[in-house]
């Protein structure tokens, strides 16, 4: 179970040192990312810290490791990146992880692929970005209820809450009728979501939740914020968020 091959799919920009904290924390406490059986696909945009270059930021992925798919587009386009980098799948686990998550305790893998021999429908398991109570856990102000295996994304629900960005173990097949229904001109959390009546049909096909157990500590937090204030981006699309631009003085102090 632990030699299940797995693609890495990850959505980069010029940010060298967020991507190695990221890669080093999930490469000790998640993936043996050396393994012949795991393949990083990423898509490195060139937007970000001007000091470096989309090279600099494909010498990390290197660094961790052997097997690396890679693209550099000539323009930026997160909702193209999103795409490309699943459109690239071919094993039957997915690990969506974006280039801005930390790693604060360890994750058993081999307990997730159980869960996903166990529950057959099962699509999604994403790791907590909040702390558990007794029998349920707070996602996106939702509540995900303990069924004896992970915090379950209760069913009336889960056209609005099957994906979101945050690290997930995805299956394989899910992922590739996913995003032949996805395009470039608007978020891809937001594409993934009931109001298009096909893309709807998949996600009520399957179950989603998150591999939590109850009183459990979050295990993920977002690293990416501190550098977009810090630098001076933000995200920005006219559907959700599909690129990045700087702020200026003059919005920075806008009412």
């Amino acid at each position: 179970m632990l030699k299940e091959p797995i693609d890495i799919t990850t959505t980069a920009t010029v940010r060298p040192e967020i991507l190695d904290s990221t890669l080093y924390s999930f490469c000790n406490g998640f993936l043996n990312c050396k393994t012949d059986t795991y393949r990083l696909i990423i898509n490195i945009d060139p937007v970000g810290d001007s000091d470096h270059s989309p090279e600099d930021v494909l010498e990390i992925a290197y660094r961790y490791f052997d097997n690396v798919v890679y693209r550099i587009p000539e323009t930026p386009n997160f909702a193209s990146a999103f795409r490309w980098t699943w459109a690239q799948t071919r094993a039957n686990y997915v690990f969506h992880l974006e280039d801005d998550w930390e790693l604060l305790r360890d994750v058993e893998l081999s307990e997730m692929f159980k869960l996903f021999f166990i529950v057959e429908d099962l699509a999604i398991l994403r790791l907590p970005y909040t702390d558990a109570e007794a029998t349920r856990a707070k996602q996106w102000n939702k509540w995900y209820d303990w069924n004896g295996m992970y915090m379950a994304c209760p069913q009336d629900i889960v056209g609005g809450l099957a994906f979101s960005g945050h690290p997930s173990l995805i299956r394989g097949d899910w992922v590739r009728q996913v995003v032949r229904l996805l395009h470039d001109n608007g978020c891809p959390e937001k594409q993934i979501k009931h109001h298009n009546p096909h893309m709807n049909n998949i996600i009520q096909r399957y179950q989603y939740g998150v591999f939590q157990r109850p009183h459990e500590k979050k295990a993920i937090r977002d690293i990416g914020r501190w550098w977009r204030t810090e630098h001076k981006f933000e995200k920005v699309g006219a559907y959700g968020f599909t690129n990045w631009r700087t702020i200026n003085e003059e919005q920075r102090n806008a009412p």
